[in-house]
């Protein structure tokens, strides 16, 4: 029986310089409202027929090599991709780490990504949530993943936003996401040895 735990980071992080994970990104399967192109933020919209079955795909790509554990933001449309994904590949016990849901857009949230660009034209949304603030906890999140789960592999389901505040930030730079579309159920694959990152899978498409 599939089981869901809420994780809460209570404890200062230890140093990381010698620890080594493998973790999988996977952004959530497709919703209504990624159909209709509207933001998301902190709305907790459910997956779409089709969406479960870009779970599915994610989850008999991800089966062909053992993962130790199932993180995932506590958004409906990304817990119910990971419990989908925990159920195919034999991954019961569901953690949830708030550290990991998608950035609140505050009053841009449910708009047309057009009602967005006419209602606050200079980007200027006074109650979203800062980028810095954002970027912080999501790397906190990180942090705590790579203390907690040393030398294992982890599978973590979270959102668009996310994964494009993560790459950009162990990769220096390196990876700079603005304007690019993160499929849904998209895969990146980030190895962490030692103090050094790579990235070995980015935006990989299991519908393709």
């Amino acid at each position: 029986m599939l089981c869901i735990y809420s994780i809460t980071i209570i404890m200062p992080l230890d140093k990381t310089k010698f620890k080594m994970i493998t973790i999988c990104l996977v952004r959530h399967g497709e919703t209504a409202w990624n159909i209709q192109g509207r933001l998301q933020g902190r709305k907790d919209v459910e997956l779409n027929n089709n969406g479960r079955n870009q779970a599915m795909a994610c989850a008999e790509y991800l089966k062909k090599e053992p993962w130790d554990t199932i993180v995932t933001s506590p958004l409906k449309r990304a817990k119910e991709t990971a419990f989908i994904i925990g159920k195919i590949i034999g991954i019961n016990d569901i953690y949830i780490l708030d550290n990991f849901i998608e950035r609140d857009f505050g009053s841009a949230s449910g708009l047309l990504y057009e009602e967005k660009k006419m209602k606050f034209p200079d980007d200027a949304i006074f109650d979203e949530e800062d980028w810095s603030s954002f970027e912080d906890r999501v790397a906190k999140g990180i942090k705590f993943l790579i203390n907690k789960y040393n030398n294992k592999k982890i599978i973590v389901v979270t959102h668009a936003g996310v994964i494009s505040s993560v790459l950009p930030m162990i990769s220096n730079g390196e990876f700079k996401l603005k304007g690019v579309k993160l499929k849904n159920t998209c895969i990146n694959i980030i190895n962490y040895d030692k103090g050094k990152w790579k990235v070995t899978l980015y935006n990989y498409d299991v519908m393709k």
